[in-house]
């Protein structure tokens, strides 16, 4: 299971995140999910307004596989998912996944020092990791080495081809 889940799951299911600032569906909205991951919003929106249409784009297989079945095979009316992300012209890229972070899967990773550091800052706040992991982060001297130790699990990557298509050409 991804580590990013838990945290995807607040900001899409109890934080709202997507629906602050006054956005609403209207009945019969037609939504492009772009970068759909494993489905949340497209399960959200669905949910939310039940005459939606909603088109859900995810570029990676693996990250596919896991839309396709949380809304195909759970029959969530509406969704159609695509195997492929958008982009200004139709190419094959290669992509950095991410299995244990899908959601920061990109054409084009960040491997900067900065970055790493607020991963692993990250890791250390997160409330979203398995019990045994919180606390390890509660002893002193280990809360440096657990992160350090999950931030190289959490960005273990491997380089897949993906397909792009234009919004243009979708639509």
């Amino acid at each position: 299971r991804p580590f990013d889940v838990p945290a995807y799951y607040r900001e899409i299911f109890v934080e709202a995140e997507y629906f602050r600032h006054g956005v609403t569906l209207p009945p019969g909205a037609i939504v492009f999910d772009v970068g759909a991951n494993i489905g949340m919003f497209a399960f959200t929106v669905a949910t939310r307004c039940p005459d939606a249409r909603v088109s859900s784009f995810e570029p990676v297989h693996e990250t596919y596989a896991a839309l396709y079945w949380n809304t195909q095979e759970r029959g969530l009316k509406g969704v159609t998912p695509f195997k492929l992300g958008l982009s200004d012209a139709p190419r094959t890229v290669t992509f950095t996944y991410f299995p244990y972070s899908a959601g920061w899967s990109t054409m084009y990773p960040n491997w900067q020092p900065e970055f790493l550091e607020s991963v692993e800052k990250s890791l250390k706040a997160e409330q979203h990791m398995p019990l045994p992991l919180r606390l390890l982060m509660k002893v002193p001297g280990l809360s440096t080495l657990s992160a350090k130790l999950m931030r190289k699990v959490q960005l273990r990557s491997v380089q897949v081809e993906a397909k792009l298509e234009t919004l243009s050409e979708m639509i």
